[in-house]
């Protein structure tokens, strides 16, 4: 076995399970998934309870996200604090990653 494939992480047999993880997200391009994913995960959970049943559905790319709002009192009342929960948002996610909130 040569050198460069012993230095290789894909090679060893002594792997982390973390490590291995990391590899298979990277390899298999998953990254944007799993990062709209914990993006709409928090979003959804930066909303009090009993509002989150008039959530449709939370999509997250490029950052925006955007969020299907059944009701037109809670859609307004986010709008007017879309900066603020984006501030909120980048603070628990512990990166500037969401820069726009769009609601519909």
């Amino acid at each position: 076995m040569s050198k460069r494939k012993e230095a290789d992480i894909r090679y060893s047999k002594n792997i982390s399970l973390m490590d291995a993880l990391n590899l298979f997200v990277k390899e298999n391009h998953l990254d944007k998934k799993l990062e709209s994913v914990k993006v709409s995960e928090v979003f959804v959970n930066s909303i009090p309870s009993s509002s989150r049943k008039y959530i449709k559905k939370v999509d997250f790319s490029n950052g925006i996200l955007r969020a299907q709002i059944e009701s037109a009192s809670l859609r307004q009342n986010l709008q007017m604090a879309s900066s603020s929960l984006c501030e909120l948002m980048n603070e628990k996610l512990g990166m500037n990653i969401v820069q726009k909130i769009l609601l519909s």
